[in-house]
């Protein structure tokens, strides 16, 4: 994958090659060296471009795949060359300032360091450890020691600078300094980027528990839901069957048709079960309505309905409205209270959908009964989870209850 870490090395190893062909013109047309110097300066400068000739290699061929076998070669063989680079460099250097080879402590070291290289690209490689388990690590490692070498041989040219003359000094600042410059850049770069890219793990694992969070939660909730449904009144589904039963024998249409608005609301309640995701507007409305057209049978002369329904182009958890409007109706019917006048509104308005459901009934008070607050905290934290949606409530002056939810719209 070609990244801006690539693009560097490309670009280093290719200034490199040309470095070294421009080196090899130079030596050319000097005449004032010896010869032992000529041809030092001409295999240093061979072996640099053969070394970045091989690179650039491997980096191109890792480009496409199935060749996996050549860039094996080609990295075999740059890091064999890059073995005699650095030591050669360092005992041509320490000759030049006058100082003996043998059991050299400063050619010594800098030999360690090569073969610990060498050690860590076969770990790389896979030779030593599984490829790819620690390979952060090991190429943190690699470059520190890379810059261990270059700095090994700046101390030697800086404490020995005026043993050396003017083109030696130019050849090793150009062997020495350039790199170690280079490689201290990658050095950031390769940092920044593995910051770049822990960040990025950690903020993926941010993201997956927060959305594994609220897939629990969502789970919970249709859960709930489930149970709602299931746990219907056996008092409304006997109250009911036994209106129909009645209206057999004085008005069997009508029996027909709250049997038909019945199985209407059965069939939503039991959809609900199932539902995994919002519903449109409409499915809700239709299954409040079947819920109240059965209900009004029983309370012919207590229960009055209004519907002022005209934006229904919007989703919403089912199982909202319906529980809502059995609320009213179970609180605010009964022998010994007024006719329950219950009206539906929905409307738009800038931050989205609102649906208004209002009563004529008593109310009710937190200490009252449990059960009502119990199922409009489920309302709400299933608008809540589902759509972003709020539910409120309200009494209204003229009593009764006022019941506001709002979907907001779709960004």
């Amino acid at each position: 994958m070609i990244d801006l870490s690539w693009c560097l090395n490309f670009s280093y190893h290719t200034s490199a090659l040309l470095l070294g062909a421009v080196g090899l013109l130079l030596i050319g047309s000097t005449s004032d060296l010896e010869q032992r110097q000529r041809r030092f300066y001409n295999a240093t400068m061979l072996l640099l471009m053969l070394l970045s000739l091989l690179k650039l290699v491997w980096m191109l061929v890792g480009l496409y795949e199935g060749s996996v076998v050549v860039q094996a070669v080609a990295d075999a063989l740059g890091e064999a060359l890059n073995l005699l680079l650095f030591p050669v460099l360092t005992a041509w250097l320490l000759y030049l300032c006058g100082e003996p080879l043998r059991g050299n402590p400063t050619l010594r070291t800098v030999c360690a360091i090569q073969a610990a290289k060498l050690v860590i690209a076969l770990a790389e490689a896979g030779f030593i450890v599984p490829s790819g388990e620690t390979a952060q690590p090991l190429v943190t490692a690699d470059l520190l020691l890379g810059i261990a070498l270059l700095a090994v041989n700046l101390v030697i040219l800086v404490r020995r600078w005026g043993k050396l003359e003017g083109s030696q000094r130019l050849f090793f600042v150009v062997c020495d300094v350039l790199p170690t410059a280079w490689m201290i850049l990658y050095m950031e770069l390769f940092l920044m980027r593995d910051q770049n890219r822990r960040y990025l793990m950690q903020k993926e694992e941010v993201i997956r528990q927060r959305d594994e969070i609220i897939r629990q939660k969502e789970e919970l909730v249709r859960r709930e839901t489930q149970v709602a449904v299931l746990q219907m009144r056996p008092h409304f589904i006997y109250n009911t069957l036994m209106s129909i039963y009645y209206l057999c024998r004085q008005d069997a249409d009508k029996a027909q048709q709250v049997i038909l608005d019945f199985s209407r609301y059965l069939k939503k309640n039991f959809t609900a079960i199932v539902s995994e995701d919002t519903v449109p507007f409409s499915e809700e409305l239709e299954h409040t309505q079947a819920y109240l057209a059965v209900e009004k049978v029983r309370f012919e002369d207590k229960l009055f309905v209004e519907f002022d329904t005209s934006v229904t182009v919007f989703r919403l958890p089912p199982l909202t409205l319906q529980p809502i409007v059995e609320n009213a109706v179970k609180h605010g019917v009964s022998p010994g209270l007024d006719p329950l006048y219950l009206s539906v509104l929905t409307r738009e308005t800038e931050t989205g959908c609102e649906i208004i459901v209002e009563d004529t009934g008593p109310g009710f008070a937190p200490s009252d009964d449990k059960e009502p607050h119990i199922a409009l905290a489920n309302i709400r934290e299933r608008l809540k989870t589902m759509c972003a949606g709020t539910l409120e409530i309200a009494s209204r002056e003229a009593g009764g209850t006022r019941v506001t939810i709002l979907i907001p719209m779709k960004r």
